[in-house]
């Protein structure tokens, strides 16, 4: 059984984080509740939670550098996400998702990055 190292831990978060940012609350809707990444399916989120399952592949395996690709792509995805439903929703109001959102894929950057014991 492969050891847990602090990376796999980081990783793991960043993960979780971008998962549960992607159902979470991102911004109220006036006379609709609030809006979330997920959309009910239809939103960009389900790109967020493909990115994040497939993190997975990179981070457990060999090749940890290769983590960076769906990470930098998660936070791409991200930051593109929030300035589009600010512009289309015209909120200046930041819900929990975003948080979440924005800091699990800071935590899988993190995890791509982070230098292995020695």
């Amino acid at each position: 059984m492969p050891k847990i190292e602090r990376h796999h831990w980081l990783g793991l978060g960043g993960i979780l984080l971008l998962i549960l940012g992607a159902f979470a609350p991102a911004a109220p809707y006036e006379g609709h509740g609030e809006v979330t990444a997920y959309g009910g399916g239809h939103g960009d989120g389900i790109f967020v939670i493909a990115l994040a399952v497939v993190s997975l592949v990179p981070l457990f395996g060999k090749r940890r550098l290769l983590l960076l690709i769906p990470a930098v792509l998660a936070a791409a995805l991200v930051i593109f996400m929030f300035f589009d439903m600010r512009a289309r929703l015209g909120q200046t109001e930041l819900g929990v998702g975003w948080v979440l959102l924005g800091l699990g894929a800071a935590s899988l950057l993190a995890a791509g990055t982070v230098p292995r014991k020695p």
